[in-house]
């Protein structure tokens, strides 16, 4: 098993999502260098993202493992949540694109592979981080708006505070000078002792879909001239096919063809 580490100094990158949001993308070591011109602007408005906050204060946040029941999206987005200190009913996650994974050379993501709970301790540190360094750009471009110092905003439940006049504004309206911002370190990620969500019971994100019949699943993938193929592999390591008798198939409807391996048969129909 390969360790990821990240440090905190390392690259954070910052860009603006389609609808004007915040997206932050935390590449670990020999990650691909964001287009970022050097007058600071982002032409291409969109850089590797673990995180989009968008004008509606929606915040999404995106996984590199998949959910198989053990959790993992909710406790990742639960880690990044808990930095950001957004407002979590407006929470979202959907899947990090692993072919964007691999076109960084697997540096993008990390380590994507889903087993049990490992996604959770190889992805820890970089779901914190991401949090952590959108927190604080989101409270220096407040402070920028305010014409304050950032150390005198706060943050809570999706908004930046500024106590001393009663100020406030939403993540959503900071998002796009947010992603401008450029910090001079990173900072660092919380301690479990000033944790206020983790470590709550929280209602897993991925329920309600299952209840309700609405999540996707790989068998309900579709795409137009799609076929689909049921394999009868050998049962010996290194056996061969010796002989296929297709004429049980004859005049069977949906059947497309049979295609023969050296060591399996596989027959293709166009439904299951």
């Amino acid at each position: 098993m390969n360790d990821i580490a990240l440090s905190r100094r390392g690259f954070v990158l910052a860009g603006l999502s389609a609808a004007g949001g915040l997206m932050i993308g935390v590449p670990v070591e020999a990650a691909i260098q964001p287009p970022v011109l050097a007058d600071g602007t982002n032409p291409a408005k969109e850089l590797t993202a673990f995180l989009i906050i968008e004008p509606d204060n929606t915040v999404t946040i995106r996984v590199p493992h998949q959910e198989m029941g053990q959790g993992t999206t909710t406790a990742l987005a639960m880690l990044t949540a808990e930095e950001l200190a957004c407002d979590w009913s407006k929470v979202k996650v959907e899947y990090a694109s692993a072919t964007r994974n691999q076109k960084a050379g697997g540096t993008l993501y990390g380590r994507m592979a889903t087993v049990g709970s490992s996604g959770l301790r190889t992805s820890v540190t970089m779901m914190q981080q991401a949090g952590a360094s959108a927190r604080e750009r989101l409270k220096v471009a407040a402070a920028q708006q305010w014409k304050t110092d950032p150390a005198e905003c706060s943050v809570a439940s999706g908004k930046c505070l500024h106590k001393a006049s009663n100020r406030s504004l939403n993540f959503g309206a900071l998002a796009a000078a947010a992603a401008a911002v450029q910090l001079p370190a990173e900072p660092a990620i919380k301690t479990p002792d000033q944790y206020t969500l983790v470590g709550k019971w929280t209602p897993r994100l991925d329920t309600a879909v299952k209840l309700d019949g609405s999540a996707k699943f790989g068998i309900d993938a579709q795409v137009p001239g799609m076929v689909y193929a049921a394999v009868w592999s050998s049962p010996v390591y290194g056996g061969s096919v010796k002989a296929v008798d297709e004429s049980g198939l004859a005049g069977l409807r949906g059947i497309v063809g049979v295609v023969k391996l050296k060591d399996a048969v596989v027959v293709v129909a166009d439904r299951y």
